[in-house]
């Protein structure tokens, strides 16, 4: 009798069977083979099916069933381990969903992973996932220089890396596939780690999404090979000694898990991240298991399934990261009327206001749309989630600060490791759900640990780009750049003021002259809405976008939504260098759809290129041409028509606008707006768009019309600087800044130490040979090797006609002439020119392709054009001296933020406080109009013979005026620049010998940890010619921390010592020096000197501890001939010492042998030094100088004892610390006065154990 009923038994597959007679379970009896376990281990129900519920682990059960305890757990806090994802590609979104770095709270997490890299097919070079910038990963690795304790990992893959469709979905797999692939693929991570984008110290997390899943491209082979993957890299990093840190993200669903042999690759991992979030989504809808029903993403019924499958296969918890989701899940319910989980959907939620995606909204978005529709959240208890409906039929469920901290307790009580969020960028602007993270201690718990010394939200935003960008609400803008314009920023519980501000920051090297600039806010809907495309027109470049903007009216406005573009127009380069052959019809060969080409010879004319065809006024299949210079590399030019971003025309911030154009690159874009995405009735309807063309503005070398340099503010006979006279100027930074030990691509001075070098004189006598100032020579055939040394390189003009600059070179003579050089040629932006000469017609010359180009592009037809051979060095001795040089010199260094406003750049006289009334109310606040006003009034009122008087009134030569412009620089923050927190453990003496009556042996070492943070500024301003004695040199040095100090004893020996000073240690130099190559290098350094002393026979183990008192000091030079010595003399600024704890001894009682004459004392001292050196370049022969602040610290332990015929033997011992806090200076020329000397600021003496005696009677 046939039952019609399925199963796997011998009754269903029997004779009687009717189809799929074949078929075996998944597990159990009927499995192939029989007994067949299920994938990591879960119970095998009685009809052979896998799962975790009671219903395949409960009755009928074959296997697995029992459900196992967890494994090994973690002793500490989950909170002790916090790791933030941040969506790098973030940074270049507008609107309200855009993060900069200064929303990273590097004082709240331990760890950083960036997300995401890419891997190239074929060749596995790593690169930013599009969208995402090396700039932008560099600018949060860059976040290690303020916090040195934190951790910075690349996040590696990602879901969209491996969909469907993509050419990178099989790149895991095929790098997996071979030891030989995975080694290469290895290189190539190491290289991009610690070469190109700065995660040299720190680790990589592996998000393949999935290894072996079929539905995601996966084969079976790679459930092995991942093990294989992360067994590799594991090894690779260990072997490369610099403590890389390895893990990788799993899922939470036994669907995608299952693809993992979870248990044999934890030993070659730091940890696992659960992605205990998106257990649910619209997705769902298609999926035969769950079906279109709404459930909540972060459930916690589901996320202890998931953890149970990491339990079944040993997992042990102290390696396990819980997922934690800064974001919600959205829905279109069904039926309105039926809003709790298990209820239907029908669509995606409509789109957040700011993560602008269907079905998901981020916790800004969830904040957002609760305080606009006034929803009923509703909280499940037993899940730990809310969810609620809004806009009618609108669903969605997330995590609040509430629910989140109920999850951070689930996984203290589990002993997991730590937690991990998705992602960072998606909270609130005031970081709510991260607060909510770290309670009780609340946001900046990771502040002293990641070595941060002031709060993380109080770091100013800065373009690490080199480009323009807003200051915080109400801050100021930081050290290299201009303030361009002020408008209003929106209101924050904590704002100062009724109508806050926010300025836009320009660094002084691109700053775009306001008077080129406008505000562009097109708007919709009578005014209320702007629009969100980029509104600049062809030929302006869009800076920056705010929701707040100055009108036509010259008024404050704002956008309800949407944002308002700052527009400059462009002086240089970009659009200028292509135009559009119009009229000029041409057919196109797009066979090729990523490199099109004419048909037949290239349309544009000589020194252009094809780069790409639009419509135009042509008829159909014939296009016009863009035409570009054959210089320009055009590879990065696109259309956007992109019908999966909306067929969005938009142009990133790093390209440059072409405009619109109809059928541009052969087409339109058409999009369909969905259901789910639709307001204003416009579902359904079809959108044909046309596309927007956009270059990569570095290679379409775009200059925008700059500010000039401010030689008022930096030079003290500014007004006798020729009009006529060229300026050269650069600024550096130190990259290694807070102890990293390579360069990371950062160039911004408000976050690393920065040099600031600007030179100023007669063209004759400084000239610019760089291409990139405008200069018309090509310079090549450098040394390849940048030195000090006499060098060579050859030059070409490119330009014959009157407008040609390259006789500039010749004018008073080449040699002598200070050079600025291109960045390919030398170590320094600056050189000196000993020689020039024509190379003969006879001698071969192998001209760059790129020269004869742009030699062709000028029209210059001839054979060969003139080269010569320059020769130059960097020795500036030969100009000590000379009167006929008048090319003036300047140099400032800092690691303080605000120096550059307050110090370089400031206008030199009275304080702003003593004038601020006047300033305010007869020159409209504007400090520029009342300086000049005041300069003419005295210029024209004080005699010639006293002029030198006025000059040293208005440049602050006295000392006292510039250091009070200092105190308020310096004391407006915590001290965080460069750290040394570090513990060091030294021998001071190690020795045994072998005797004939006994062993004896002395070890004698100390422990010291060192918490100091150190700062420096110094600004030089002098004459080229007099590099011996610079009129203004000044130099700050600020010093602030605590040392906790042991010295441990352990000797059977007679002890002689009288070592001197040696250096046990030096962290040299504490990051990059600055160097003006020929001219001086400067920079801060930490020493370690040891030094023992003494005699004695002793029989000792002793060990003394003690803490030296805090401090926070600065030293100032030159000093006011009033003080006796150079420290702070005001009574608020006196350097801060807390004598916070007497010495305390775990000391053991000395012991002395009664047959040694136990006599004489032992010293041990270390002194731990903060050295802030300017080494000038020997040639000069100017003195070098030296600002020290040192600790001294030491342990003394005496001992006197001895026995007789007549007296029982006797004993005296004792044990001492002493300490001083001291500063110093040696600099016998820079401050025009010689100063040598030391000041010891505090110090005491601390009996560790008094003075006692005892004899054998006692």
């Amino acid at each position: 009798m046939i039952s019609l009923r399925c199963g796997y038994e011998e009754d269903h597959c029997g004779p009687d069977c009717v189809s799929d007679c074949d078929s075996k379970a998944d597990c159990g009896a009927y499995a192939d083979p029989p007994g067949k376990e299920c994938p990591l281990k879960v119970c095998c129900n009685k009809w052979g099916n896998c799962g975790t519920t009671e219903s395949f682990c409960g009755d009928g059960c074959q296997g697995n069933c029992e459900v196992p305890g967890i494994t090994t757990g973690h002793d500490g806090d989950v909170r002790d381990l916090v790791i933030g994802y941040f969506e790098s590609w973030i940074l270049l979104r507008r609107g309200c969903s855009q993060r900069d770095i200064s929303h990273i709270r590097f004082d709240s997490m331990t760890h950083i992973n960036v997300a995401f890299g890419f891997i190239k097919p074929d060749t596995y070079e790593i690169h930013p996932m599009r969208g995402a910038t090396i700039a932008g990963f560099q600018n949060v690795t860059n976040l290690k220089q303020q916090a040195p304790g934190l951790k910075v990992w690349l996040a590696l893959g990602g879901w969209t890396f491996s969909d469907n469709g993509t050419d990178t979905q099989p790149v895991f797999g095929d790098i997996a596939s071979t030891a030989l692939k995975r080694s290469q693929f290895i290189d190539k991570l190491l290289r991009f780690m610690t070469e190109v984008s700065g995660f040299d110290e720190a680790g990589v997390d592996i998000d393949w999404e999935y290894p072996g899943a079929p539905d995601r491209g996966g084969q079976t082979r790679d459930i092995q090979n991942f093990v294989l993957l992360m067994k590799d890299i594991w090894f690779r990093f260990q072997a490369d000694g610099k403590g890389l840190g390895v893990s990788f993200t799993a899922p939470t669903s036994y669907w995608y898990m299952r693809w993992f042999d979870i248990g044999a690759v934890m030993p070659y991992v730091d940890w696992v991240n659960l992605m205990t979030y998106d257990i649910h989504g619209s997705w769902d809808e298609d999926s035969d298991w769950i079906g279109p029903y709404v459930y909540a993403h972060t459930n916690l019924t589901e996320i202890k399934h998931g953890l149970d499958l990491l339990w079944r296969n040993g997992v042990p918890a102290n390696k396990v990261n819980l997922g934690l989701a800064f974001y919600g899940r959205t829905y279109k319910l069904e039926d309105p009327d039926c809003d709790t989980p298990g209820c239907p959907f029908a669509d995606p939620g409509t789109a957040g206001q700011c993560s602008g995606t269907g079905g998901y909204m981020s916790y800004q978005d969830i904040e957002y749309t609760i305080q606009s529709n006034n929803p009923t959240p509703v909280y499940d208890e037993k899940e730990k989630v809310m969810y609620f409906k809004y806009r009618g039929d609108q669903w969605v469920s997330y995590d609040n600060e509430k629910t989140i901290r109920e999850k951070v307790e689930f996984a203290n009580d589990l002993g997991l490791r730590g937690l991990f969020i998705w992602a960072i960028d998606q909270d609130n602007l005031d970081n709510d759900l991260l607060n909510a993270v770290l309670q009780p201690e609340g946001l900046g718990k990771f502040k002293e640990r990641n070595g941060v010394g002031a709060d993380g939200s109080d770091w100013k935003k800065v373009d690490l780009d080199g480009r323009c960008f807003w200051s915080d609400c109400e801050g100021d803008c930081p050290t290299g750049t201009n303030k361009i314009t002020t408008v209003r920023c929106a209101r924050r519980k904590n704002s100062k003021t009724k109508d806050p501000m926010i300025n836009l920051c320009c660094p002084l090297a691109n700053s775009p002259d306001p008077e080129t600039c406008r505000w562009s806010a097109p708007n919709l809907f009578g005014g209320l809405i702007c629009e969100s495309t980029n509104s600049c027109d062809v030929g302006e470049e869009r800076i920056v976008t705010s929701q707040y903007y100055i009108n036509g009216k010259n008024e404050h406005d704002a956008c309800l939504e949407g944002d308002a573009d700052y527009c400059c127009k462009i002086q240089d380069g970009g659009t200028q260098l292509c135009e559009w052959d119009e009229g000029n019809c041409i057919e196109v060969d797009q066979s090729q759809i990523l490199k099109p080409k004419p048909k037949g010879d290239d349309p544009c004319g000589n020194g252009k290129k094809f780069t790409t065809f639009r419509k135009g006024k042509c008829k159909k299949n014939r296009w016009e041409s863009l035409c570009c210079d054959t210089n320009i590399d055009t590879s990065s030019c696109r259309w956007r028509n992109d019908m999966n971003d909306r067929c969005n025309p938009e142009c990133n911030h790093d390209e440059v606008k072409f405009g619109t154009h109809a059928e541009g690159g052969g087409r339109n874009c058409e999009w369909t707006v969905p259901g789910s995405q639709s307001i204003h009735n416009m579902q359904g309807q079809k959108s044909i768009v046309w596309p927007g063309l956009c270059c990569n503005r570095d290679a379409f070398k775009v200059e925008l019309k700059s500010l000039p340099v401010p030689l008022e503010n930096l030079f003290p006979d500014a007004d006798e600087i020729p009009e006529s006279d060229e300026q050269s100027f650069g600024v550096e930074v130190d990259q290694t800044m807070g102890g990293r030990k390579s360069g990371t691509g950062n160039d911004n001075p408000n976050l690393n130490s920065f040099g600031w070098h600007i030179m100023s004189g007669p063209e004759e006598q400084i000239s610019s040979i760089d291409k990139r100032d405008g200069s018309h020579w090509e310079v090549f055939d450098c040394d390849e090797e940048f030195h000090d040394g006499r060098q060579h390189a050859k030059l070409v003009c490119t330009d014959d006609s009157e407008d040609s600059n390259c006789g500039t070179l010749f004018k008073g003579g080449v040699p002598n002439t200070v050079l600025e050089m291109p960045d390919h040629c030398g170590p320094g932006k600056y050189a000196l020119a000993v020689d020039i000469d024509l190379v003969n017609d006879d001698v071969p010359v192998a001209l760059p392709k790129l020269v004869k180009r742009k030699l062709q592009k000028r029209g210059m037809e001839f054979e060969r054009p003139k080269v010569y051979n320059l020769t130059f060095d960097y020795d500036y001795s030969v100009l000590q001296g000379r009167q006929d040089n008048k090319v003036r010199l300047r140099v400032d260094y800092s690691d303080n933020p605000g120096y550059w406003n307050d110090i370089v750049a400031s206008p030199p006289g009275k304080t702003k406080r003593d004038v601020a009334m006047e300033v305010d109310m007869e020159h409209g606040g504007s400090w520029e109009s009342y300086l000049e006003h005041r300069w003419r009034i005295e210029k024209r009122s004080t005699p010639e013979h006293e002029k030198h008087l006025l000059h040293e009134r208005w440049f602050s030569l006295w000392a006292v005026d510039w250091i009070n412009k200092q105190k308020e620089v310096d004391l407006d923050y915590d001290l965080v620049r460069h750290s040394v927190r570090e513990t060091f453990v030294w021998n001071l003496f190690r020795d045994s010998k072998s005797c004939p009556n006994m062993d004896v042996s002395a070890h004698i070492w100390t422990e010291l940890t060192v918490n100091v943070d150190t700062s420096a500024v110094i600004s030089l301003i002098g004459d080229l010619s007099n590099l011996k004695s610079f009129d203004q040199s000044h130099a700050t040095f600020r010093n602030k921390g605590d040392v906790e100090v042991s010295f441990n004893f352990v000797a059977n020996a007679e002890l002689r010592f009288s070592t001197g000073p040696a250096e046990l240690a030096g962290l040299a130099p504490l990051g990059a020096s600055f160097k003006i190559p020929g001219i001086l290098t400067c920079g801060p350094q930490f020493r370690l000197i040891g030094e023992l002393n003494g005699k004695a026979s002793i029989d000792a183990n002793a060990r003394i501890s003690y803490k030296v008192a805090k401090w926070d000091f600065m030293q100032q030079y030159p000093p006011s001939e009033e003080w006796s010595d150079p420290f702070n003399p005001d009574k608020k600024d006196k350097a801060n010492l807390e004598n916070e704890q007497r010495g305390k001894s775990n000391s053991t009682r000395p012991q002395f042998s009664y047959n040694l004459h136990a006599e004489g004392m032992v010293e041990a001292v270390v002194t731990p030094m903060i050295t802030f050196g300017i080494v000038f370049n020997s040639e000069l022969g100017v003195p070098n100088a030296a600002i020290d602040m040192g600790v001294e610290a030491s342990a003394r332990l005496w001992g006197s004892g001895g026995t007789s015929d007549t007296i029982a033997w006797e004993y005296c011992y004792g044990a001492e610390a002493h300490w001083a806090v001291f500063g110093r200076a040696s600099a016998p020329t820079l401050f025009n006065i010689p100063l040598s000397r030391r000041w010891d600021l505090a110090s005491d003496t601390i009996d560790i154990i008094p003075s006692q005696c005892g004899s054998s009677e006692d």
